[in-house]
């Protein structure tokens, strides 16, 4: 069963500027559960999200968290990244404004930018989650930084991450470790 969406809809809203007369077809069997609005424009973009275990959703207030994942470390490695999707049901902006995991001796909020034409990573003090709206922490933008790994990530594996929400509160999510090289369930 196929269903089309006006570009002007959800999915092109959060993909690109809309174009005039353009459609985006959606096939239902690719649209996980609990489907978030970022999900949603994956799936309308092409992107397929079958084949990949994102574990369960995570909620506290109207905040859900689906799709933890972070990628293998190499041995001797001391820090990797972890993303994920959140998004906020309720009608209240609210703000991730920490993490903790104990499978590292810190974590932080970090994003990347470019300065003087050199891609640097740079701490953040929150990632902004807007009502009726959400984040995505994903290669490249904004990420969970641990430091101080206990152990190397490995394949396969999974470890518990707590996000912290300034209004939402505490969100404990279980993140997957992917091959070394995954971009994401959405990568071209």
């Amino acid at each position: 069963m196929q269903k089309t969406l006006v570009a002007c809809g959800l999915a092109a809203a959060l993909l690109a500027p809309c174009a005039a007369g353009a459609h985006a077809t959606l096939d239902h069997d690719r649209i996980p559960p609990r489907t978030s609005p970022t999900t949603l424009a994956v799936v309308a973009a092409g992107g397929d999200m079958r084949g990949h275990d994102t574990g369960t959703t995570a909620t506290a207030g109207d905040i859900a968290v689906e799709g933890a994942w972070a990628r293998e470390t190499t041995p001797g490695a001391r820090a990797g990244a972890v993303y994920l999707t959140i998004d906020n049901g309720g009608d209240t902006d609210d703000r991730l404004v920490g993490a903790a995991s104990e499978a590292a001796g810190r974590a932080g909020l970090h994003t990347h930018l470019m300065e003087d034409g050199v891609m640097k990573m740079r701490p953040v003090e929150a990632v902004d989650v807007p009502a009726h709206g959400g984040a995505a922490l994903k290669p490249g933008g904004f990420h969970v930084m641990l430091t101080g790994l206990k152990e190397r990530l490995k394949q396969g594996a999974t470890f518990p991450l707590t996000l912290d929400f300034e209004k939402a509160g505490k969100v404990e999510v279980r993140v997957k470790v992917e091959d070394i090289g995954y971009q994401g369930g959405h990568a071209p």
